[in-house]
């Protein structure tokens, strides 16, 4: 922990020089001049030594390395000789306020006690507002609260502070004189009028700063509070546990030697990496999947698939949530584009049977554009990566295949290529990159999901199939 504090310490003064860099360069290039403020009283050759004075003749990078070195040693040391009382800096120069005439540093540790009261204030503020506003939107989703709590969150993250503040001010400053309009920094609290003064003026501000907060926060708790209702968390290592049981005793007896193996080898070890993970997928199957899996047999008929594989997508997409949606528009059970809806004939995306049947063809419809000469088991994997990241980037990745002297027809082989494909697209360490890079994992989970199902239902010809 410590090395990788360090590290993105290190890494965080070069971008800080850059930053610092550009703001120069800019404030350069923007029109006008310092001396452009000075009464027309003052005469010429005053000017210009007051000029010479501030460096404004020398070259642009000469006063950029002179106001770092001032920023970054003489200003540092002066704080050190303030606060031991030794002189460390000498006679170096000082970073003044050009608008008020005194070191910015003396001015930065005035406000520091003031911006920290405010925008921890707003911290509190916002935490407070968004737990309650996530908890009954997850629980009471899609009600009117729900919808309100997304349009009051989509308001806080989208419209800027700068805006708000503005806003505030003219309503509750100018309209009503509820508030002050500007913020003393300078004020201290000595009785209760001043502790009035201060809370009046703090009111603004931190409700501002919460209003952001608490629209990112209360994100993250419905979304987090959504994969996790219905569970009890005191019963995780119970359910765990026997569900272990359940798995290893009477159901192996169904199965061949093989498949006792590959139970314990293999789908175990995953599962208990992800215990919780696990526990809800038991829960779910005997919640959720029960209401639905007449629809998965039903379409999986129509495409000569066993309905558990389409069912394992389903989790994968939406855990068999017939209303989810994701940022980028999808919805429904298998999360399926608008266009792929009107192209599969679904009219309404949010109803469980259309989109169980729509998501199954869909998928169908992928497996068949695929050459006739791929296994079935290669096919399924590579079908399941063109679901979720499209059949152009499958079909580009099995042509790299073949010029890096791969099997095209090996999804193993197929996957190194996408991953290659992907990295020239977007660069490693691109947002974009990791978000697509996930079609493996995505891979990976369905057939445990296929594993897990097969197993649960007792076939093991799925069961076998499911093996990689």
């Amino acid at each position: 922990m410590l090395t990788y504090t360090i590290r993105r310490l290190m890494f965080a003064i070069p971008t800080l020089v850059f930053i610092s860099l550009i703001i120069f360069l800019l404030l350069e290039l923007a029109p006008g001049d310092p001396m452009a403020e000075v009464p027309l009283t003052v005469p010429p050759e005053v000017k210009q030594k007051m000029r010479e004075a501030l460096g404004l003749g020398q070259p642009l990078h000469i006063r950029y390395f002179k106001w770092l070195i001032q920023f970054c040693v003489s200003e540092p040391l002066h704080i050190l000789s303030n606060m031991t009382g030794f002189n460390l800096a000498g006679d170096a120069a000082r970073l003044i306020s050009w608008q008020s005439r005194s070191p910015i540093a003396d001015i930065i540790a005035e406000r520091i006690p003031q911006t920290l009261w405010v925008v921890g204030m707003s911290y509190v503020v916002g935490v407070l507002m968004a737990l309650p506003l996530g908890i009954i939107s997850a629980y009471k989703q899609y009600s009117w609260f729900d919808q309100l709590g997304t349009f009051i969150a989509m308001v806080g993250y989208s419209v800027p502070t700068f805006f708000t503040g503005v806003f505030l001010i003219v309503i509750f400053s100018v309209e009503l004189a509820w508030f002050p309009s500007i913020y003393d920094t300078t004020l201290r609290v000595v009785d209760w009028d001043t502790f009035v003064l201060q809370f009046k003026q703090m009111v603004m501000p931190v409700f501002v700063l919460a209003l952001y907060n608490a629209a990112q926060i209360s994100r993250f708790m419905r979304a987090s509070m959504l994969d996790n209702l219905n569970f009890r968390y005191s019963l995780i290592f119970f359910l765990s546990l026997l569900s272990l049981v359940i798995l290893k005793a009477p159901v192996l007896g169904s199965y061949s030697e093989e498949s006792k193996i590959f139970l314990e080898e293999e789908l175990n070890f995953h599962w208990r990496s992800d215990e919780v993970g696990y526990s809800i997928f038991l829960e779910r199957t005997n919640t959720r999947l029960a209401k639905y899996k007449s629809f998965f047999k039903e379409a999986a008929k129509e495409i000569d698939l066993h309905w558990t594989l389409i069912a394992a997508i389903s989790y994968q997409e939406s855990h068999w949530n017939p209303k989810a949606i994701s940022d980028t528009g999808v919805r429904g059970m298998m999360m399926l584009t608008q266009k792929t809806a009107k192209e599969m004939g679904i009219k309404k995306r949010t109803n469980a049977e259309d989109s169980i049947f729509g998501g199954a063809k869909y998928f169908k419809k992928i497996m068949d554009r695929l050459p006739i000469d791929i296994p079935k088991q290669d096919r399924i994997w590579m079908s399941l990566a063109a679901y979720n990241l499209g059949f152009k980037n499958i079909e580009l990745a099995r042509d790299l295949t073949i010029s890096m002297n791969l099997n095209p027809n090996h999804w193993s082989d197929v996957s190194i290529a996408l991953e290659r494909i992907l990295l020239d697209r977007y660069g490693r360490e691109s947002k974009d990159f990791v978000k697509h890079d996930q079609v493996a994992k995505y891979v990976d989970r369905i057939n445990l999901y296929f594993a897990t199902l097969s197993i649960l239902y007792k076939d093991e010809e799925l069961f076998l199939l499911a093996k990689k």
